[in-house]
């Protein structure tokens, strides 16, 4: 949404006529920070419903903010508010640079699992996100990730693809460097061999 450059890449995968943008991992923001976007602000009058309790007209007519209009839960916080300001403070398009350079470490990542031998690229990245298991048994991709949890040396995903464990990279730091992800993937061989 921020980026240019991906604008395409999330459009194939979202609804035409709303998404909801969960900010916690590429927008750096708390996890209940979140917005509805949508392309036509007439489409949420459908939900919109005035009570003189909460939505006081008059109020609003002399400049007082109120919030309660502006969270789909009435009395819940504005968690909006959160995303506003991220964007307000550090920008659209600096947000976008930090999210391209986090899409582009993937795909780094990527070919870096990829010239391992002892690691196979699951799927190529969409996103941020990087699926890859060591070649052997489900056991050993699940030992292997638990040893370098408990170590404290990485946090590495698990889930399961068509049925196998796999190993799960999702990069939400900018600063990472390839580098950084060698010596990751470095640690992964080494800890499926040991």
């Amino acid at each position: 949404m921020l980026s240019g450059t991906l604008r395409e890449r999330l459009r194939a995968s979202i609804a035409p006529t709303r998404s909801r943008a969960t900010c916690n991992k590429l927008w750096w923001q708390p996890f209940p920070a979140s917005a509805l976007l949508v392309p036509d602000v007439e489409r949420l009058r459908a939900v919109h419903y005035a009570s003189v309790y909460l939505n006081r007209p008059e109020d609003e007519a002399e400049g007082q903010l109120n919030l309660v209009g502006r969270s789909l839960d009435t009395s819940r916080r504005f968690d909006a508010l959160k995303v506003l300001i991220a964007l307000r403070a550090t920008g659209r398009r600096r947000l976008a640079e930090l999210v391209e350079r986090c899409v582009a470490l993937a795909e780094s990542s990527a070919a870096a699992v990829q010239v391992r031998p002892e690691l196979e690229l699951v799927a190529p990245p969409s996103t941020v996100m990087v699926v890859f298991r060591v070649r052997g048994d489900d056991d050993l991709n699940t030992r292997v990730q638990r040893e370098l949890f408990a170590s404290g040396e990485a946090v590495l995903g698990r889930t399961r693809v068509r049925g196998r464990v796999v190993l799960k990279l999702t990069h939400v730091n900018p600063l990472t460097t390839p580098a950084d992800i060698d010596a990751l993937l470095d640690r992964v061989v080494s800890a499926a061999s040991g």
